[in-house]
């Protein structure tokens, strides 16, 4: 089970909650308001409680202020519902990192060695290991990383047996938003190469575009997201001009990073089993030829 991946689902159910709420408050405020005779007349009168008759009222003042709040923000929902896609893109994109972190570090432990990783992949971590110690605080890492990612990678490059940790921090590090582009040169640092083209080749991505091309639906996939991205920036920097998306347009960003979320689960298993292989595997292997 892909705890990183049951987390982000569980997340987007959260939103998708308060989508419904959003909703309901549209409604809400399109209703006429009770007025408290008409209440009187339709359960006071006819339980004669003075207790309930308190309550009742209590009850009723308070839904006529929720629902005149209701109408007076009614123009305003949608910038409510647009912000949530401030938080399912940056969502994503932690997702993506940390589910991709963990692929880094099960290719590592199925390593023997620093050699037996994926040769792209050695290149990366000196690369992007150099990087990040030139600017920690640009990735969010202490100075403190500096000395514990030099070690790291000082003992991957010596030994020849066995590797403890690398610098996979360094390898997730993006300076853009998780777009398509993005999402493949993440992957080819590690020697994961046609990341898109084995998405498209997942029956839930096909499934959610309606298409049995699998050109196509890594197509319309990488289009999806490139929208989402593109609403999130235009959100995140609004203009006079700006067409805040309803309920409705977020619930589908969130259906498409549910099934994007669980292929690249998928595809980041493989990758996982088939990039490099340890002593036994080989040792497995040749006696099976």
């Amino acid at each position: 089970m892909d705890l990183i991946l049951s987390e982000f689902q569980r997340d987007l159910v959260t939103i998708s909650r308060q989508l419904d709420l959003l909703d309901e408050i549209k409604k809400f405020s399109a209703t006429s308001e009770l007025s408290e005779r008409y209440v009187r007349s339709s359960t006071i009168d006819r339980e004669r409680k003075s207790s309930a008759s308190t309550e009742i009222r209590k009850y009723l003042r308070q839904a006529n202020t929720l629902h005149q709040c209701t109408r007076n923000s009614h123009q305003g929902l949608p910038v409510v519902s647009g912000t949530m896609i401030l938080y399912i893109a940056g969502r994503f994109e932690e997702y993506t990192r940390t589910s991709f972190e963990d692929l880094c570090q099960r290719l590592a432990q199925r390593a023997s060695s620093f050699r037996a990783l994926p040769k792209k992949m050695q290149d990366s971590l000196v690369v992007f290991t150099a990087i990040v110690m030139q600017s920690p605080r640009k990735y969010q890492h202490g100075d403190g990383a500096v000395a514990s990612f030099t070690k790291n990678l000082a003992a991957n490059l010596s030994a020849e047996a066995t590797i403890d940790n690398i610098n996979y921090q360094c390898l997730s590090i993006t300076e853009t938003n998780m777009k398509p582009d993005t999402l493949t040169d993440l992957y080819d640092r590690i020697g994961a190469k046609e990341i898109w083209k084995k998405l498209g080749q997942q029956a839930s991505i096909q499934a959610y575009f309606m298409t049995q091309d699998p050109t196509n639906a890594e197509s319309l996939a990488k289009q999806k997201l490139t929208a989402l991205m593109d609403d999130r920036n235009s959100i995140a920097h609004p203009s006079t001009s700006i067409v805040w998306p309803d309920t409705e347009v977020v619930r589908k960003y969130i259906a498409f990073l549910d099934v994007l979320a669980a292929a690249l689960s998928s595809v980041s298993s493989v990758f996982a089993a088939t990039l490099c292989r340890n002593e036994q595997d080989t040792q497995v292997t040749a006696r099976a030829g």
